[in-house]
């Protein structure tokens, strides 16, 4: 860790940093830059520790998701900036991603919180015209498939990833 104690001092620099190693799924790496105590926050439930931090990441790893931050305003130990995060059904969907917006808190060059905002109503309102189809589709065929995708863990995205490939090739 101590060789990219410099680098990341800034804060949009870790966090461009963060969005690299994500978008290579380079688990250990992204853990690394949050506290021992960090946590991700989605819809309300937070991830809380190095164990769940994993487990999240390799989420996205199964789930083929990219991530994209940008537009950042820093305020103290706050960022908030744009959050883009763009998986393997919104690529077979057609879909750039969700756009949403993120709030990191950062402290001692490491990330503290992240938090993942909710979407607007517009842009749940394009997911859902988008998806609907596929999720109608899977709930029907891959039921169990599905219901693993309430967990935030490498199991639960790369389900998502098996259930688009059986959508995609269901022709």
């Amino acid at each position: 860790m101590e060789h990219h104690t410099s680098s990341t001092q800034d804060p949009i620099t870790l966090l461009q940093y963060y969005q690299d190693v994500c978008n290579v799924y380079d688990i250990q790496a992204a853990v690394a830059l949050f506290a021992d105590d960090g946590s991700i926050e989605i819809d309300g439930t937070m991830y809380c520790g190095q164990v769940a931090l994993c487990a999240a990441h390799e989420c996205d790893l199964g789930s083929q998701t990219q991530v994209r931050f940008g537009d950042y305003v820093v305020e103290g130990d706050r960022v908030s900036c744009s959050f883009i995060t763009c998986d393997v059904l919104d690529r077979a969907v057609g879909l750039d991603g969700r756009h949403m917006h993120a709030e990191f808190t950062i402290r001692s060059g490491r990330i503290v919180r992240f938090l993942s905002l909710p979407a607007d109503e517009q842009e749940r309102q394009r997911h859902y015209a988008a998806k609907h189809a596929f999720h109608t589709w899977a709930q029907t065929h891959y039921p169990d498939e599905v219901a693993k995708g309430v967990n935030f863990d490498y199991e639960a995205g790369a389900s998502l990833t098996h259930v688009v490939q059986a959508w995609l090739n269901r022709h």
